[in-house]
């Protein structure tokens, strides 16, 4: 999983949203799950909405699975 925070500042440019986009896609490409937050979400909402879109995402790749204690 690939958690990415964009501020608004970076997303003003409409080449750079471009670039995020075709990165997304690259990532995708090879496996990975992307999630996008920007910088609002990260200060004013972690839990319910950053948190509870890492756990919605980690659930639907088939949740963690518990280490097995040493034997």
């Amino acid at each position: 999983m690939d958690v990415e925070t964009d501020g608004e500042p970076w997303h003003a440019q409409p080449e750079r949203a471009a670039q995020d986009k075709l990165r997304d896609r690259d990532l995708e490409s090879l496996g990975w799950r992307v999630i996008r937050t920007n910088g609002y979400q990260v200060q004013e909402q972690m839990e319910e909405y950053c948190v509870r879109k890492m756990v919605d995402s980690i659930d639907s790749l088939g949740g963690l699975k518990k280490a097995e204690p040493d034997s």
